[in-house]
């Protein structure tokens, strides 16, 4: 009995008398058959309709079984087609075979094969059967691979597979967070690109994870970049089979950002710290300071600008003045130095403050500002001197002849986390200078207060300039390369168009 639902099959037949047998046998098992009475019109008729199985005589006016078989062979998707040929024709049901048909049926003179055409049938559906699952089984396979593939390429954490100690796979965030090339990882020993002080740890942990010890999840631990710095990472390690072989997947998060923002915290925390600090004594020392300027100018009224005493009083001025100064400073830090912004056109701040700054020096500058600059809310007073300030360390940075270049433009920023300032429309404003650079050990130090490398100085020049961008909804980064130069940009939110 037929385990299969009915199906149409189209025989072509140009013998009636066979054709009609063909058709009755298969009809009593319970499917339906149409008859072609040559190749073309069988070919005609499987263009029209669709049938399960086509079935096919070899010896046929026009065209032979296997030009038909050829013929079909050809079609996207190609049809289940059948071979029936006579007796001692077996050379051409294996060539048919070969042209793609699912099996043949030889002719005897008794007609038993036509007794053995519903078995045939069967065993030919059941075959196409198993070859369709075992298709979308190869197909949902692929759909996965493919879905991993993508999931592990497009991934924002470094995925590593290490097999023997060698890196067998590094997807491309693996590669943008060291600087090596795909091809300058994969097949080299993992622990060259471990910092030294850490490859003993992340050894011992590998061979306990290969020996099926049960190991921490989670660690950190800090990579060697192409330049020679650490990054820092988070690591999760986990024992997988990679190519039938035991291998330790290493997932790895980039912690410098992360690292970035807490540091940014404790700058805040410091910064406020010293404002409480710095509002209380600004103050009282700014009154003291006021009624010393007042008395000493009231003496120099007594005096000719000639005499000795009136140059003392002169120079005693001077002193309190710089002491004055050095107060507005620290109340930068205080809540008595909070922005009064208004709406504001940097282009025209930048041009003007860059030309105070270097006239009469031998310093070369160039100023690219772009034409749409959106406007910002800002303070222009404090916002100028964010500028004094950085420029005052370029140019301390910089020989008498060197170069600088200010510039400035609209961003977006995404709220990705890449910056500590929610998303949106901001002004990137660059100082970049082609001077002696700032040491690496240095670097994420000179927003500190007080912090100075120079023999004569106070500390406070980029430290206020922090004060004041953050303080303005911004934010404000340093790169440096000893002996290539400092760029040191500002973002501050833009107001959106309209």
């Amino acid at each position: 009995m037929n385990s299969y639902a009915s199906i149409r099959i189209l025989y072509m037949e140009d013998d009636p008398g066979l054709a009609r047998l063909f058709q009755k046998r298969l009809e009593r098992a319970g499917h339906e058959v149409t008859i072609a009475r040559d190749g073309r019109e069988g070919l005609a008729l499987s263009e029209a309709e669709h049938f399960d199985i086509i079935a096919t005589d070899q010896q046929m006016p026009g065209l032979d079984g296997l030009e038909v078989l050829r013929l079909l062979a050809a079609r996207v998707p190609a049809p289940v087609t059948l071979m029936i040929t006579g007796a001692g024709n077996e050379a051409i049901a294996v060539e048919a075979m070969k042209l793609g048909a699912a099996d043949y049926i030889i002719k005897d003179v008794e007609g038993r094969y036509l007794e053995l055409l519903p078995a045939l049938i069967e065993k030919v559906l059941h075959q196409q059967r198993l070859i369709r699952e075992r298709n979308q089984a190869e197909q949902a396979l692929r759909e996965s691979e493919e879905k991993y593939r993508n999931l592990v390429e497009l991934a924002r954490d470094g995925i590593a597979i290490i097999q023997d100690q060698c890196l067998r796979y590094v997807n491309p965030q693996s590669c943008e967070m060291t600087g090596f090339a795909e091809e300058e990882l994969v097949g080299q020993p993992f622990m060259d690109y471990i910092q030294a002080d850490h490859v003993a740890e992340m050894a011992s942990w590998y061979r306990r994870l290969m020996a099926g010890e049960a190991v921490p999840f989670l660690g950190e631990t800090a990579l060697r970049h192409k330049q020679g710095r650490p990054v820092p990472v988070e690591y999760k390690m986990s024992w997988i089979t990679y190519q039938h072989r035991p291998a330790g997947m290493l997932i790895l998060r980039d912690l410098t950002l992360r690292r970035q923002i807490e540091e940014d915290r404790r700058k805040v925390l410091r910064l406020e710290a010293l404002g409480t600090l710095a509002g209380g004594i600004a103050h009282d020392f700014n009154n003291i300071l006021t009624g010393i300027l007042g008395c000493i100018s009231l003496a120099k009224v007594r005096f000719q600008p000639a005499e000795k005493v009136y140059q003392v009083l002169d120079r005693a001025q001077g002193a309190a003045e710089k002491a004055a100064e050095l107060a507005n400073q620290l109340i930068t830090f205080s809540s008595g130095g909070r922005p009064v912004k208004r709406r504001l056109a940097i282009a025209g701040l930048l041009a003007e403050t860059v030309r105070v700054n270097l006239d009469g020096t031998r310093l070369r500058s160039s100023l690219r500002l772009a034409d749409d600059l959106r406007e910002i809310e800002a303070d222009p007073g404090q916002l100028k001197q964010v500028c004094v300030n950085i420029l005052a360390n370029a140019r301390e940075a910089l020989p008498p002849d060197g170069q600088l270049e200010i510039g400035a433009e609209n961003v977006w920023l995404a709220s990705d986390g890449a910056l500590p300032v929610p998303g949106g429309h901001y002004l990137r404003i660059w100082f970049r200078d082609w001077g002696c650079g700032i040491a690496s050990a240095h670097l994420p130090r000179i927003f500190d207060p007080f912090f100075t490398t120079k023999e004569v100085g106070r500390g406070l020049g980029l430290a206020a300039a922090y004060s004041i961008v953050k303080n303005h909804a911004g934010c404000i980064r340093a790169e440096s390369e000893p002996g290539a130069g400092t760029t040191i940009t500002v973002y501050l939110p833009a107001i959106a168009p309209a």
